[in-house]
């Protein structure tokens, strides 16, 4: 080999080894099959993750201690009805729900009847939209003290469900110093009869709270005074309980929670729980302490208190003492299990339950009426 060749093979030679350290190398920096190497990437991702978590506590933080002293109120302006509610910093809530019959008269209630319920919940998920509006999830709401009804001072109090709040999951939050023309016509004619033209004109000067599924209003004032929901439910649970032929089981079922997540609600009581989909399409109402009824209620129709027009009944739930067996008379039935003496039982009815001109309303009411009547999965006793 002369001397040129044998000069080319040492420099090819050299080049593979300088190309091998420099490799080696590189695999050290990063930390591949190397005990002292470090995985930026993994790193990265974590501070990206941690920086995100850090900046939902500050949103949620920041915008929910903003509330401080504010009262949200829902109403018409008309019927002696309202809704209200305080936020606090945290998310979670309490308010009152009253509604005034001074119409409705017997002879233990000369003066009429009043509807109330006392309620506490939690939003969660607050997002900033703009510098003024944040978007969030109402987590749950539990409705305090059972259904029933006691006289008073001439007037008959009966436990009832506020308004503004059900079948709902998505809220928007506004912050005075939002644009008008940025808000909802569902927000707005709500304001008419809550607040002053010049209050939500041009630019907000109060407070809104948006009920985005049923397109309701709510008007947020400063106003001294804190809402007390559990003192003020007890009262109530304590005077329904004194004229009450079965104190011991008064409670059955009573607080009521209430959740709606990923199309499904949730309903739990503290001897039961019962979970459906097509949460929009269904409510439910209680009838005293001794049972609760599971309405089918179509999104574009509302039922009202007194019947049954607008909604199909898809099941009753009641309690039966030890040895009744009436309930196994009201055809398809489901012996749920036991809370405390008392037996749960789940009765169907046997005829037509939903508006057979609306081919939407059949739909959705023989889904649910095929997962209710299929087994007892929807249903979990505690």
């Amino acid at each position: 080999m002369n001397s040129r060749n044998r000069l080319k093979s040492i420099t090819a030679v050299l080049a593979l080894i300088f190309i091998l350290a420099a490799a080696a190398l590189a695999t050290g920096c990063s930390g591949s099959g190397s005990e002292t190497g470090t995985d930026t990437s993994t790193d990265a991702g974590a501070a990206d993750q941690s920086a995100a978590s850090t900046n939902e506590l500050k949103v949620s933080e920041s915008v929910f201690s903003q509330l401080d002293g504010v009262t949200f109120q829902f109403s018409s302006g008309a019927g002696g009805w309202d809704t209200i509610l305080q936020i606090s910093s945290d998310g979670t809530f309490q308010g009152r729900f009253h509604d005034s019959e001074m119409g409705s008269v017997g002879p233990d209630y000369p003066d009429g009847m009043l509807y109330e319920c006392d309620f506490k919940g939690v939003f969660t998920d607050p997002e900033k939209i703009d510098d003024y509006t944040y978007s969030m999830k109402l987590g749950s709401v539990t409705y305090l003290a059972p259904k029933g009804q006691y006289a008073a001072d001439g007037i008959l109090h009966e436990t009832s469900y506020p308004y503004g709040l059900e079948n709902s999951e998505n809220f928007y939050l506004y912050l005075p110093g939002k644009n008008s023309d940025g808000l909802p016509e569902g927000f707005r004619s709500w304001m008419l009869g809550v607040a002053s033209e010049e209050d939500y004109q041009n630019d907000l000067k109060i407070y809104g709270l948006y009920n985005i599924d049923q397109q309701y209003g709510f008007a947020g004032y400063k106003r001294a005074g804190n809402i007390d929901a559990d003192a003020s439910s007890a009262v109530m649970r304590e005077k329904m309980k004194a004229i009450s032929e079965n104190p011991e089981d008064f409670d059955l079922f009573a607080d009521v929670t209430v959740s709606v997540s990923g199309g499904n609600k949730t309903i739990s009581t503290d001897a039961f729980s019962i979970t459906l989909p097509n949460a929009s399409t269904w409510d439910f109402k209680c009838t005293y302490n001794s049972g609760t009824l599971i309405l089918y209620t179509p999104s574009s129709v509302r039922y009202s208190e007194d019947s049954w027009e607008s909604g199909g009944k898809l099941v009753e739930l009641n309690t039966a003492e030890p040895g009744e067996t009436w309930y196994k008379e009201w055809g398809q039935y489901y012996e749920l299990g036991k809370a405390g003496s008392r037996q749960i039982v789940a009765n169907f009815p046997t005829d037509v339950q939903w508006n057979t001109e609306d081919a939407n309303a059949e739909k959705e009411y023989k889904v649910l009426n095929d997962i209710l009547r299929g087994d007892t999965s929807w249903f979990t006793l505690k």
